[in-house]
């Protein structure tokens, strides 16, 4: 008979170390599933009171960023900022000030927001160790200030700026730009000179990053160096205890975000034997669905929004929704037996990055509208 597995965000994953969820028998029995994390450095979370925590090595991450608990299962990434809280290194302002007996509380709890006090004034960084001309980077900072302004931040090539304007609010908000680095001048803007004049209190801002990266990833705190942070995967979990289904409906309520093509899904005894989700950042960020090897189908996504995915699968049928809408359906899905739910393709290569909300295997009769 058919087992079913629930993985939800809850706090109780981090306190027990892993992702934790259950198992719920044929019979009504709820039996605890957990994986374990492995990742041999410490990472930053955003906690349910919106406050940044650092986690330890080899413990999950239960993230509130988005105001619910989502797991979070990100790449390796480093900050190439070397004094990412002191904007006294390193930073150049022109027409105006730090005001560094303003300091107030940053995102992380501590006494070290910077106020900025710009009178048409510009605050930049020359960041050219490091960087490779040609590669895509994203540099990221968080900010605060009064409502009523907004800031420009940007790259400079040499000679021409890019990025976009923000409006700043009473809270911290972290915002981002991509930048394709130059190869001769590389600046980095926190404002730039097309920005209203600032004074005492207007704006703060702290944790600045920069990352070769096509995105933002959760924010690494340098103090005198760079800094990485190692990437993450869950692995020892599924088992035919679990699992053991010829039918049954694949769920899953995140985002997938790499630069690198990843799964998450369901495995038999053989690597042919599987019904899995295949996010292809080689190929646009393309979700594509995989039941026995092969390719059912290609749908475009958007790395910024979560949604709910679900394979409905038998021996002799195969269904696809996203969002709970009906996108595919194909006669011969000639299904085996799945036995191990893995965040990967199989062993540790391509795995899962991204944001979890909910994973689950139910049985075959479930409404997928109401998922």
């Amino acid at each position: 008979m058919a087992k079913n597995i629930n993985i939800t965000s809850t706090e109780n994953a981090r306190k027990q170390g892993g992702y934790l969820g259950y198992n719920l028998t044929d019979s009504g029995k709820y039996n605890p599933v957990n994986g374990t994390v492995v990742r041999d450095t410490t990472a930053t979370y955003i906690d349910e009171q919106g406050i940044l925590q650092t986690e330890q090595a080899n413990v999950a991450r239960v993230d509130y960023t988005n105001g619910v608990a989502e797991l979070l299962l990100e790449p390796s990434s480093t900050n190439l900022f070397t004094s990412s809280e002191d904007f006294s290194q390193g930073w150049v302002i022109t027409n105006g000030a730090f005001g560094t007996s303003q300091r107030i509380q940053s995102p992380d709890g501590k006494m070290n927001g910077f106020n900025v006090i710009v009178n048409q004034g510009v605050i930049y960084f020359p960041i050219n160790t490091n960087l490779v001309s040609g590669q895509e980077y994203t540099f990221s900072c968080y900010y605060k200030g009064n409502s009523n302004k907004t800031i420009n931040m940007s790259h400079f090539n040499g000679t021409s700026f890019s990025g976009g304007t923000k409006t700043l609010s009473s809270e911290w908000d972290r915002f981002s730009i991509n930048i394709i680095a130059s190869a001769s001048t590389n600046l980095v803007y926190i404002t730039d000179s097309r920005n209203s004049i600032f004074t005492a209190n207007d704006i703060y801002i702290w944790g600045a990053q920069i990352e070769q990266k096509g995105f933002a990833t959760s924010y690494i705190p340098t103090n005198g160096a760079t800094a990485t942070r190692s990437a993450e995967l869950v692995a020892n979990f599924g088992s035919s205890q679990i699992i053991n289904s010829f039918s049954g409906v694949l769920f899953f309520e995140g985002v997938f975000n790499s630069d690198t093509d990843g799964y998450l899904g369901l495995r038999g005894v053989s690597d042919l034997d599987t019904c899995q989700l295949y996010f292809k950042a080689s190929a646009n960020n393309n979700i594509l669905t995989i039941v026995n090897n092969v390719t059912r189908g290609e749908y475009q996504t958007d790395t910024s929004v979560i949604r709910k995915y679900a394979i409905k699968y038998n021996p002799s049928d195969y269904e696809f929704y996203i969002d709970g809408v009906l996108i595919e359906t194909n006669s011969k899905s000639l299904m085996s037996d799945m036995i191990v739910f893995s965040f990967t393709s199989g062993g540790s290569s391509n795995p899962f990055y991204g944001r979890v909300r909910q994973v689950k295997h139910l049985p075959y009769n479930t409404d997928i509208s109401k998922l």
